[in-house]
This record gives C-alpha cells, structure tokens and sequence, in this order.
C-alpha cells in the first residue's frame, strides 16, 4: 500500500481512512529518522514551523487507536518545543551495534556468494569503517563499493580466495583512497578509480616477483633478503642487531616488544627507506653466516667478487631493486622493491628465520 500526500490536510484523512473505526488492534506509525522532521535550528521564516507535534497528536486527530514511534539518534531533549510541552514520551534506549553484529547484518546481502570471504573482507574494514561512520546504512554502502574492488585479483586469477594478504596488499591503496574521499565529502567512485589505477604497476610487479621466487640463485635471495632487511631496518641499528647473533640472546620486555608492533605498523605505511651498498654486503655476510652455522658449513673466501655485482645488477634488470643515486656501483644507494609476503616466502626457502632480523626501532 502507497500513498503519497503533499498536505497535512489530505494525509490525516487519509491515514483515517485505512484504518477501521471499529478495530481493537492498535496501529502503529513509525517515523525513522526522526530528527528530519524537527523545525530547522534558528529559522523563523513561515512555513518552517516543525510538523512532529501533529505526528504525536494522530489518535486524537484521526479519532483510530494507534500509537506513534519514533526512531532518532538524538535524545528526546532534542524534539523539545513549546508545541509539545505536554507530551511525556517512553524513552527506549538501545545500545549500538557491535562490529560482529554489523556483521552479520551485511552478511545477509542477497549478492554475497563466499560468506566465508566475505566475513573476513568485514573483519578488515569494519574496525575503520565504524569509527568514522555511525551510519549503518552508508556503512552498507562503502562495504559494497569495497568488496568488488577487493575480489578482482580473484576474478582476474592473480591470487586464490585464501591469500588474504596478497588480496590486503593489492586493496589496501584503495581503501585508504575510499575512505578519505568519505571524510572529505569528495566523489568515492572517482577516488576508487584513481587509486585503482596507481595499484596497477604493483599488481604486475606482484606478479612477476611470484614467477621468480623460485629462480633466483641461493646466493641472490639471501642478497634480496639483506636489501630487504636494509629497507626496513634503521642504519643506527644495525651493530646491535648483528652483534646480538653473535652472542647470547636476551629476552625482549613486554615494553620492547609492544614498541617493536607499534613500529612496524607505522614502517608498513612508510615507503622502503634506501640503503648504501657497502651496507647492503654487511648485512648479506650477516645472513649467509646464519645459513652456514646452520648447515656446519664454512666459506673460506668472502670477499667481494664479479659474481656478487653481476647478481645486483641482475636484481636491478628485474626491478627487485631499485638504484636510487647515480653513483659508481660501490658508492650508490639501492632500494627494495620485495613485498614482505614474498621475503617471507624467500626466507623459508632459504630457512631463514627473517622476522628475527628485522627491528623497526
């Protein structure tokens, strides 16, 4: 049933004429979003004046037995004027929804086919989504928006439903763009489309570094691995940190470690710093020392050979490297290009324990 009316006057009559005189059921009129129909603040102009009061008089104008409701996000003291001093309300008080319960509202889209994805798509997103939007239904919106741009390398066949950090590594650009676009009440679609584009290189290059995981040289991953460990760590730190292998190994405080999360959160936000050359050799003999205590092997000859810049320029040609100044070989900066997903990988290829080399702080 329809009706639309453009008066007060045809609406009451109308409303009366749904409704049977004789009926004992209570109807009930619910108004959500209620704070529309308040009285615009500081505007005295005619035909401004709020119409709630009539809303709240309806069984007494239309002579039916009803009751009215209200659904608002404002409290009561908010609809209070002089028309409806004698009106005392029963105030219904309901918490807001939990993440989880947004959840499971969402999830019960018809379009959704992978629940199971889908569920872990809202359990990245959401913990953003809610601080910046108390709106379920724009939270509805943007999710929607989201979920297609974070299925595409899955449709494209670039990763599978459960690499959920390749899937996070090539959507995270996206979503930083979507939500700033919110928050500043620009054009959301636009944003996406921007930040869809840029994503594009990263995607090939993703690519291309899976193809070679296993092709490189031993000795060439353990040289990405140390440019790798370069880019992330600071140079004031690296004298503690090999020193530390190299003797016995203390315990870490709670406080450190908390320290250590806090900042390699914010180093994943940052760009890969650049690192010199002769750095880049100190840290590679560091690991290749882990692998030949490891195997009980010793290398008798550990200086630098052709062999070793042959495999740098070789990592450059590949874009796993980056060089950065132009400097002559010995003299330059380089940068890494590696994803921490596919370092990971390298590093138990090469049985490496990586994460115990990197210290952000």
């Amino acid at each position: 049933f329809f009706l639309k009316c453009d008066r007060l006057a045809d609406f009451l009559p109308a409303l009366s004429a749904t409704i049977s005189a004789s009926s004992e059921e209570t109807v009930f009129v619910v108004l959500d979003d209620a704070e529309k129909l308040r009285k615009p603040r500081g505007c005295n102009m005619p035909g401004t004046e709020s119409i709630l009061p009539i809303f709240l008089r309806l069984p007494e104008l239309c002579r039916r037995k009803m009751s009215v409701i209200l659904i608002s996000k404002l409290g009561w003291n908010s609809f209070h004027s002089s028309h409806m001093a004698e009106v005392e309300p029963i105030l219904v008080f309901f918490p807001s929804y939990s993440q989880d319960e947004i959840s499971q509202i969402l999830c019960q889209h018809p379009g959704v086919e992978d629940v199971k994805l889908y569920k872990s798509f809202l359990g990245q997103v959401l913990p953003s989504l809610t601080r910046m939007c108390g709106d379920l239904r724009d939270i509805g919106f943007l999710t929607g928006v989201l979920y297609q741009k974070y299925v595409e390398p899955i449709q494209e066949g670039i990763c599978s439903a459960s690499e959920r950090r390749v899937l996070w590594q090539f959507f995270a650009g996206t979503f930083r763009a979507a939500t700033q676009a919110y928050q500043a009440g620009d054009d959301i679609w636009t944003a996406i489309q921007h930040a869809s584009e840029e994503s594009q290189d990263t995607c090939t290059r993703t690519k291309h570094h899976t193809s070679l995981e296993l092709e490189l040289p031993f000795d060439s991953k353990i040289l990405l691995l140390a440019s790798f460990v370069a880019s992330r760590n600071p140079a004031s730190l690296d004298a503690r940190m090999f020193e530390n292998k190299r003797t016995t190994k203390r315990r870490r405080s709670a406080l450190e470690s908390d320290r250590q999360v806090a900042a390699a959160q914010e180093a994943r936000l940052k760009s890969p710093g650049p690192f010199h050359f002769e750095r880049l050799v100190t840290i590679f003999n560091c690991l290749l020392d882990v692998v030949d205590e490891k195997h009980f092997v010793a290398r008798s000859d550990r200086s630098l050979s052709a062999s070793l810049f042959q495999q740098l320029n070789t990592l450059v040609g590949l874009r796993l490297l980056s060089r950065v100044s132009p400097e002559p070989l010995e003299s330059a900066r380089y940068r890494c290009n590696l994803d921490e997903k596919m370092a990971e990988k390298i590093s138990r290829n090469v049985q490496i324990p990586l994460h115990s080399f990197l210290r952000y702080a």
